[in-house]
């Protein structure tokens, strides 16, 4: 059973496309705001997913782990969002509804940045979020026209104490 419902998650997440920064020089859509994020980890080439607590079928982001550059700029419909989970190769964790954030309209949100700790030998990680000023600054340098046009606001992810989750 627990087979039929990874494949099924895989297939879903196979339609949808990894997202890319937006340029210095976007626009914002009505109704929408910009999602700042840095990923750090231990681990690369996997998946991180965020849905949108209206329509949870869907993942609303994916985003790929590199081994470098972490750094996400991305336009979102402003609204509620949740962390949906993390998917490494035939293994996935979802904890849907237990991180959540908000995009507020014709802002740049920060949600925080995002520590995944991946221990491959016991199939287990550790999430935590945190808010780091670095990150804000690193996105005004490579952002100026962004971030002269958009207020800057936090609102970082609502987390419970770091937890561990087993990802099998």
């Amino acid at each position: 059973m627990k087979k039929i419902i990874l494949l099924i998650v895989l297939v879903m997440l196979s339609g949808c496309a990894s997202v890319k920064n937006i340029r210095d020089t976007a626009r914002l859509e009505p109704k929408s705001g910009i999602m700042l994020v840095n990923f750090e980890s231990n681990h690369y080439g996997y998946k991180a997913t965020i849905i949108n607590k209206k329509n949870i079928t869907w993942a609303s982001a994916v985003f790929d782990i590199k081994r470098d550059d972490n750094l996400r700029v991305i336009t979102l419909p402003a609204g509620d969002y949740t962390w949906r989970g993390i998917y490494v190769g035939t293994g996935a964790s979802e904890f849907r509804d237990d991180y959540d954030f908000t995009i507020q309209e014709g802002y740049v949100n920060y949600v925080g940045d995002v520590l995944i700790i991946i221990d491959g030998r016991s199939n287990r990680y550790k999430i935590s979020f945190s808010d780091n000023e670095k990150t804000i600054s690193r996105f005004k340098e490579e952002y100026p026209k962004l971030a002269e046009n958009n207020k800057i606001i936090k609102n970082i992810t609502n987390r419970p104490n770091k937890k561990d989750i087993n990802t099998k």
